[in-house]
């Protein structure tokens, strides 16, 4: 029982880039042990008491149940060290079996039930739980939709190792003509820019330059067994979570920059729109909300707000950008409540907040959604 109750820190055995640790040990030992012992008692079988005997000039040891099948054990073609015999049930009635060793009726049974429980449990704790393990992101990625095709979902496997890594460079998707405007778009938790660059080339404008930043991989800490990618960590699910303000600072920064470096190129900052999903709808607001510079807009789809106890500061310069918050009304990653309290609290702020609600949407995005995002940063490119 020690070994299960060790800490989080306990040893981790690592294969191939699955870890196992110690108290997953103890728990299987226990499972396997506990349905061997279970088993053995269902059959009113102790696991020792064999009973001694001979048959001709062969010792024998008779367990209880296997006492009486004298004239059946051991079989003709047993070998002579075939000594220990008792009965199993098989087919609704019991059979005499002689072994070389020890076994108690019921053994057979036993053992396959323990080989199938360490199966599943080894699947289940070194591989299945690990974001690593190549079995579970093919699963995954069979099992979801793509993003493209408008059922993004935030919590997509990402195709990075689990150890912490810095941003990879942002998808692109240059203007096919005149440069007029520059969309910055934010992905979900555990997806990657690409999966946005793609529904985003559904819709896009001629004048419009689109990027798509993807987020370093990092563990969060509402589910610690699943690296993934994300703008900053979430210590919960619920409004009163712990907020990691560090995280949210320095992806904020990052964003700020990534503006900067649009308005260098020639790009005015009212021309310049953030954007998001969840996590990144989020992200969005955020950096809108605080930027210096006079953006053109702000959306956020199923996303929440961020550092609300602190609004509204001191930050004016875009207290009558346009935004649009879009959320579906059987959202169950990002309930609707909470872009509806996004939606208000800002509003006490802001001059032009826009919400759309999409009754029965989950956690994704639809058709609608898109052609209003369309819309919205068609009004941008004029």
């Amino acid at each position: 029982m020690l070994i299960v109750l060790l800490p989080r820190s306990s040893y981790r055995l690592r294969f191939s880039g699955m870890q196992l640790e110690l108290r997953h040990l103890g728990v299987l030992a226990l499972c396997v042990l506990g349905t061997y012992v279970a088993d053995a008692q269902g059959l009113q079988d102790p696991i020792s008491h064999y009973i001694e005997g001979r048959l001709g000039n062969r010792r024998i040891f008779w367990c209880p149940s296997g006492y009486g099948y004298l004239a059946f054990c051991p079989q003709p073609t047993d070998w002579d060290n075939y000594t220990w015999c008792c009965t199993w049930p098989y087919l609704g009635s019991w059979k005499p079996s002689c072994c070389a060793f020890a076994i108690p009726t019921g053994a057979v049974v036993t053992l396959i039930l323990a080989s199938i429980v360490l199966l599943m449990m080894v699947i289940a704790l070194s591989c299945w739980c690990c974001w690593c393990c190549p079995l579970y992101r093919r699963l995954l990625a069979a099992l979801q939709p793509s993003p493209g095709r408008f059922a993004t979902s935030s919590l997509q496997t990402p195709d990075r190792f689990c150890t912490a890594q810095r941003m990879p460079n942002p998808v692109v998707i240059e203007p096919t003509a005149e440069h007029k405007a520059t969309v910055i778009w934010y992905h979900g938790l555990g997806d990657v820019g690409e999966s946005w660059a793609e529904a985003l080339r559904t819709i896009r404008h001629p004048n419009v330059k689109y990027i798509c930043p993807t987020a370093g991989t990092r563990q969060i800490s509402f589910q610690p067994m699943f690296p993934m990618t994300a703008w900053f960590d979430i210590h919960g699910l619920s409004m009163n979570s712990r907020e990691d303000i560090e995280g949210i600072m320095t992806a904020t920064k990052d964003a700020h920059k990534m503006i900067d470096a649009e308005i260098a190129a020639g790009i005015p900052s009212n021309k310049i729109l953030v954007g998001g999903f969840s996590m990144g709808g989020a992200l969005a607001i955020n950096v809108g909300f605080r930027c210096k510079q006079k953006l053109g807009g702000v959306v956020a789809l199923s996303g929440f707000l961020l550092r609300r106890t602190e609004l509204p500061g001191t930050f004016n310069a875009n207290r009558d950008t346009p935004y649009l918050f879009g959320h579906g009304t059987a959202d169950e990653v990002v309930p609707y409540e909470w872009g509806q309290l996004t939606q208000q609290t800002l509003s006490k702020f802001c001059s032009n907040v826009s919400f759309k609600s999409y009754n029965g949407m989950g956690h994704s995005t639809c058709t609608e959604e898109m052609k209003e995002l369309k819309n919205f940063i068609e009004n941008l490119a004029k």
